[in-house]
């Protein structure tokens, strides 16, 4: 045989030998149920708000289960998955939760991306690829508030059809306001060409793209005083936004 045939058949061997070892950690799993569970309330708690029960995200915050989960982390060790989390979330008071709240979290997210459960618990220090200790494929029952009942897949399809649009929410749901508007004023096209002070009738308020309101009562002095006082979650994964209308 010559060198470079040795050269090949060692290289194969550790080849095989690696594959062996991610298989064997795969199958041990690296998370206990406990750590799980704690996870599971820990993330309800801190996480969720941002980041969806569903793990789906929204807006800003990036899902944190499937494909796009492990695009980002699957070639990453889960000490940084950790260090990360750890550092800056949850969002407005990072580093505010305790070394076990933030494992267990970790712990959590592994196991609702399909890693198995095992006898040893999860550290921060564990130097295992995500990629490999879990698949990517959201485990529906860990998905849902504790003693939620795991949707259906008639009913995540109706979640998405009304999500795009498709069809109408179920009664007792929305916004959906049926009269007339008393006193409405018709909006012409001069004024369109010369918004009225109070109104916003297109994106960026005029064909100008000024984007500027002539009101005053919100200045600089008290703009800090301004409060959120209505929210509504947009389509899943918050992909759309749009200019407010006013009239």
């Amino acid at each position: 045989m010559s060198r470079t045939a040795k050269f090949l058949a060692g290289t194969a061997a550790i080849l095989v030998l690696g594959g062996v070892y991610a298989t064997a950690q795969t199958a041990e799993g690296i998370v206990t149920q406990d750590q799980v569970t704690a996870g599971h309330t820990a993330y309800l708690a801190s996480c969720s708000g941002c980041h969806r029960a569903n793990l789906v995200g929204g807006g800003d915050a990036p899902a944190l289960g499937g494909p796009g989960f492990m695009s980002s982390w699957g070639n990453r060790p889960v000490r940084d998955l950790y260090t990360f989390i750890a550092a800056s979330m949850p969002a407005g008071a990072p580093g505010s939760l305790s070394e076990k709240a933030y494992t267990d979290i970790v712990a959590y997210l592994l196991a609702a991306n399909g890693a198995k459960i095992g006898a040893a618990p999860l550290t921060k220090i564990n130097g295992t690829k995500v990629g490999v200790a879990a698949t990517g494929e959201i485990v529906a029952a860990l998905t849902a508030p504790p003693g939620a009942t795991a949707p259906s897949t008639e009913d995540r399809a109706m979640a998405t059809a009304r999500a795009a649009g498709l069809v109408p929410p179920p009664a007792g749901k929305g916004h959906t306001v049926q009269g007339t508007v008393k006193n409405y004023v018709d909006v012409t096209d001069e004024m369109l060409r010369n918004p009225p002070d109070g109104e916003w009738l297109m994106y960026r308020r005029n064909y100008q793209g000024w984007s500027f309101s002539p009101l005053k009562q919100i200045d600089a002095s008290n703009v800090k005083s301004l409060q959120l006082k209505w929210s509504w979650n947009m389509n899943e994964g918050g992909a759309n936004q749009v200019t407010p209308i006013v009239h």
